[in-house]
């Protein structure tokens, strides 16, 4: 489980729900790291030890013994945390993925097409999800790694001897200083990058998706010389960040080296009067390179806090968004859809003055077919997309079956509407695929509907019929061709509310007709409404309605 986000929760915030939420694993998991770097500390004492003993002429079975039994326990333990903490990582990650899909696919039309575009969805999905994961695991392993295991290694290294001990770390408090300068630099060109890269993600989606436009009016040239530009200049901000972060290794690297330098130095003089043993000094020895590791990991470490933070931000920049049409997970279930009314509806689009439809007042029952007619930029397209829930309902009040739709159950209502729009969309995929989508149909009911939308012959010549890969968009159909798969999609879902949005504009009117009467005859019961400019489109809708200039409808 994860906790519940809201507009309220920051990184930190999100980072304390969980932590509560899972106590007792982070518990065990931060005693299993404790408890191995207590046995990295152990082994050079056991060696220290050994090597007295065996400067004096004996040596102990028993101290090897521990020694093999301490590794023994290093083993399990650091299996532990990697289980405990190691696997927290990979539980957010997919949690936080739920939260960006459940939030987004309630986002506008226009919120989609403008902020939260698809190169900014996919990379915050992606590449930033996968950094944010690390502040529940791993980061905090290496956190707390270093925490301990420099505090145990000082502790035994005073136990030896104090005064080479203090020679030996004069330099490190210059660390955090040299950390706190460059993770400052380090998360503002990782924000920077991070934007540069979501850009260039919507850049390739969009010559990608237009690529058969792109061959047929021989602009190529100009969607590759924006993607390079692009390309460019997130290779350059990118760039410009790994150069900071590869300052790390000789600002955090030096002072070990020092201190490494400084021991040896201050040790010589203990070794010769015979203060210091020689197993002490190997043990001082040991020490310190077991502390080397996590003073240049300290480095890593405050990186990988500012780069995740910066990151787990832009994730609940959209896990937590509350701009986005009605989403009511708890609310009352529809049922079939029988009945629709507007009231004092009116929509104004975000950059405009003027509402674009003002104060209408209509309503619909089932089962009817009704036709909506209108001139381009009447508001038609706007109307359905509102009524289909892809458009908030910005005035007014929507009610459906006569409950107000901000108290119906969002998920359940969309499983009782198809919408079939002007623009077609398929995924890469096989045509059965992108007929069946979530569900669980035969093959003999997919040649059913496409037989019923005039598509069974066209589909039966390719080589490998229903298994036939589409390409992007459904590249390799025509037209007409993407237009009735779409609406034979929508039909097989049995939909209480069809709405279809000039989705027959391709398709020629012997074609059309055979269609029209498969829907009439399939959705008998069902409300259906679906826009046209062609009227033979509309002629056997029971009513029609026409959307003037002014944003009215007669």
């Amino acid at each position: 489980m994860f906790p519940h986000l809201t507009k309220e929760d920051s990184s930190y915030s999100i980072w304390v729900k969980h932590f509560k939420l899972k106590f007792p694993v982070y518990i065990t998991g931060f005693l299993a790291v404790i408890i191995t770097n207590l046995t990295q500390v152990l082994t050079p004492k056991f060696i220290q030890w050994e090597l007295d003993l065996l400067k004096e002429g004996t040596h102990s079975t028993q101290l090897i013994f521990f020694l093999v039994l301490t590794y023994v326990v290093q083993a399990l333990f650091r299996a532990l945390w990697r289980l405990c903490l190691g696997q927290q990582s990979h539980i957010v990650c997919a949690a936080l993925k739920n939260h960006i899909w459940e939030k987004s696919k309630f986002f506008s039309f226009f919120k989609l097409n403008s902020e939260l575009n698809v190169g900014t969805l996919m990379n915050i999905a992606t590449s930033d999800n996968n950094k944010a994961k690390f502040l529940f695991g791993f980061t905090l392993v290496g956190t707390i790694d270093f925490i301990f295991l420099f505090l145990f290694s000082i502790i035994a290294m005073f136990m030896i001897h104090w005064k080479i001990t203090l020679y030996s770390l004069i330099l490190v408090p210059l660390l955090p200083v040299i950390i706190f300068y460059i993770c400052k630099k380090e998360s503002e060109e990782h924000e920077a990058a991070q934007k540069e890269l979501s850009t260039l993600s919507d850049q390739v989606s969009q010559a990608i998706h237009n690529v058969r436009l792109q061959k047929l009016s021989g602009d190529s040239k100009f969607w590759h010389k924006n993607m390079i530009k692009s390309a460019l200049s997130y290779k350059k901000k990118k760039w410009k960040l790994t150069k900071t972060m590869l300052a790390f290794i000789p600002g955090t690297g030096l002072v070990p080296i020092a201190a490494f330098f400084m021991m040896i130095l201050f040790s010589i003089p203990q070794l010769k009067n015979g203060s210091l043993s020689l197993g002490e000094f190997i043990a001082l020895s040991s020490y310190l390179f077991l502390i080397a590791g996590p003073l240049i990991e300290l480095g890593w470490i405050a990186s990988e806090w500012q780069v995740s933070l910066t990151s787990l931000k832009r994730v609940l920049k959209i896990a937590t968004n509350e701009e986005r049409i009605h989403q009511n997970e708890s609310g009352i279930s529809p049922g079939k859809i029988k009945h629709i009314e507007f009231r004092n509806f009116s929509h104004t689009f975000e950059d405009a003055e003027t509402p674009l439809i003002q104060k209408l007042n209509v309503q619909f029952k089932a089962p009817q077919k009704i036709g909506i007619r209108g001139k381009i930029g009447s508001g038609k397209t706007t109307f359905l997309q509102c009524l289909a829930g892809l458009r908030p309902v910005q005035k007014g009040t929507l009610y459906i079956n006569n409950h107000d739709i901000l108290d119906i159950n969002s998920v359940e209502l969309r499983k009782e509407i198809a919408f079939v729009s002007q623009e077609t969309f398929l995924f890469s995929e096989t045509i059965f695929a992108n007929m069946v989508l979530d569900q669980n149909y035969s093959e003999e009911k997919v040649w059913q509907y496409l037989r019923m939308l005039q598509l069974e012959e066209d589909i039966q010549k390719f080589p490998n019929q229903l298994q036939t890969s589409l390409g992007e968009d459904g590249v390799n159909l025509s037209g007409g061709q993407k237009q009735r798969l779409c609406l034979a999609r929508a039909l097989m879902r049995q939909p209480s509310l069809l709405i279809i949005d000039d989705a027959l504009n391709a398709v020629d009117t012997i074609t059309e007709d055979k269609i029209l009467n498969a829907i009439e005859k399939e959705l008998k019961d069902s409300l259906v409404i679906w826009s046209a400019h062609r009227v033979s489109t509309l002629k056997k809708c029971s009513q029609i309605f026409s959307f003037d200039q002014d944003g009215a409808l007669t």
